[in-house]
């Protein structure tokens, strides 16, 4: 999973990644279809983020362009409201992550 959260406004988006093996070849793909141990740690992220004031960013305007607009790291015509809204910075520091394991 991974997990972008806003730090100017309150909103958050994730994703699920997951590898697959077929004939001896690894593909990386989003997944949409999730087991019941993911369901149940998706419901306790959005319940978590939502008693704490967060909206999650529908996937339909996650991937919106914006046009004419441009930042660091994505050209004029490629900038989607993702891009403007999270960054690249990555951290590997988790906490309170029991929070979402079952």
């Amino acid at each position: 999973m991974f997990l972008w959260i806003n730090i100017i406004g309150k909103y958050y988006y994730y994703s699920i990644e997951k590898m697959k093996k077929r004939s001896d070849q690894y593909y990386f793909c989003y997944d949409v279809l999730h087991e019941t141990d993911e369901i149940a740690m998706i419901q306790r992220l959005e319940q978590f983020f939502t008693q704490e004031g967060y909206a999650k960013v529908p996937e339909d305007a996650a991937n919106y362009i914006l046009e004419d607009i441009e930042t660091e790291l994505s050209v004029r015509g490629e900038t989607t409201i993702f891009k403007c809204l999270f960054n690249d910075l990555w951290t590997n520091e988790i906490t309170n992550l029991e929070v979402w394991l079952p």
